[in-house]
């Protein structure tokens, strides 16, 4: 099952040129990544309101960063845009960045350490959008695999670790708090990394999940 492509090089302006030899995650966390994505991502939101993006930004990005279609692409900018304006944030930007970065180089459980409120908040928004309109959105919104699911799907996670999946359904019968759910993604990103690394070792991804199964 093939992984999703990330261009390493096209991720490359969001460093600047203090970085133009480590395009990595390590880089793209640090303070100094951050600051100069943030003063990319400013730069390139022409046409739209300072410090947003709206979708069309997004499809040149992902576009030129990666091998995800264009219906997945607009996937991704619904799952971030969780408000419904029309734009995402900085906020936004920099993790998407982060999380294909991490993806490339197999530090997805890395990356949901760091960014596991920001995930949790996704994924409540993602459930508070799928609640009747009478429910009370004062209350904090509980997880279903359906959600996980949806915040998987947009990058080929869901393709990529079917059997997962498919016991995730079978054993999450009931809607999970963001502690439990951070709990299964924590268990997801490990065997994403795991399958990653054995890939690039030559083994065959299939055989490892099922051998993670057995």
């Amino acid at each position: 099952m093939p992984f999703l492509t990330v261009h390493c090089a096209c991720l490359q302006p969001l460093l600047g040129q203090h970085h133009e030899d480590d395009v990595s995650f390590a880089a793209l966390c640090s303070e100094a990544g951050q600051t100069e994505s943030k003063r990319w991502f400013n730069l390139a939101a022409v046409g739209t309101v300072a410090g947003q993006w709206r979708e069309t930004h997004v499809l040149d990005f992902l576009r030129r960063c990666t091998d995800l279609g264009d219906s997945q692409i607009l996937n991704v900018f619904d799952l971030l845009d969780s408000e419904g304006r029309g734009t995402i944030g900085f906020a936004e930007f920099y993790y998407l960045a982060l999380m294909l970065m991490a993806m490339k180089e197999g530090k997805m459980k890395v990356f949901l350490y760091l960014r596991s409120a920001q995930t949790i908040l996704l994924l409540q928004a993602l459930a508070r959008n799928s609640l009747d309109a009478c429910a009370d959105v004062r209350m904090t919104p509980k997880i279903a695999c359906a959600h996980v699911c949806m915040l998987l799907r947009p990058f080929g996670l869901e393709e990529l670790m079917p059997a997962r999946l498919t016991q995730l359904r079978m054993t999450m019968r009931r809607e999970m708090t963001g502690t439990e759910a951070e709990i299964v993604l924590f268990a997801i990103c490990n065997e994403y990394d795991h399958l990653l690394a054995s890939s690039a070792n030559g083994l065959d991804v299939g055989v490892v999940e099922a051998g993670e199964r057995g």
